[in-house]
């Protein structure tokens, strides 16, 4: 199984904001998630967030990805009704269990114009180490 696959298979469950109205979707932290032969990427694109609001952690092979947003609540016009409301705010939460291939100490984030870009770098493979046979 490619380590991008074991990525996908080990990801955990998206925790989402839910809403009393049964016919706003659920807002949920959709991201895509890729890799070359030195990293996986995660991007995910946020508008109207500020960088504040984002908290990124790590906790022994776990990514937790949060982000949290308060929005100020419109002045509702008497005559005005609304027909479709799927602005929200509020906070969500992902997490990612991330391989044993990973460099815990080499990951970075990047978050400019709305889009959030986490860079995971993979660790050096284990290299074989010569043994110098020594005589007394």
């Amino acid at each position: 199984m490619s380590n991008l696959a074991t990525l996908f298979d080990n990801m955990l469950r998206s925790y989402n904001v839910y809403n009393d109205d049964p016919y706003m979707p659920v807002r949920s932290m959709p991201v895509d998630i890729t890799e070359d032969d030195d990293a996986y990427y995660i991007t995910a694109e946020y508008p109207g967030i500020k960088k504040e609001d984002i908290k990124i952690e790590l906790d022994n092979d776990v990514l937790t990805l949060s982000v949290s947003h308060e929005k100020k609540l419109e002045t509702e016009d008497k005559n005005t009704r609304y027909l479709r409301k799927e602005r929200v705010a509020g906070s969500c939460e992902r997490q990612f269990r991330l391989p044993k291939t990973v460099d815990h100490k080499k990951i970075d984030a990047n978050y400019e114009d709305g889009v959030l870009r986490i860079k995971i770098e993979k660790a050096e493979p284990a290299k074989p180490k010569l043994i110098q046979v020594k005589v007394k």
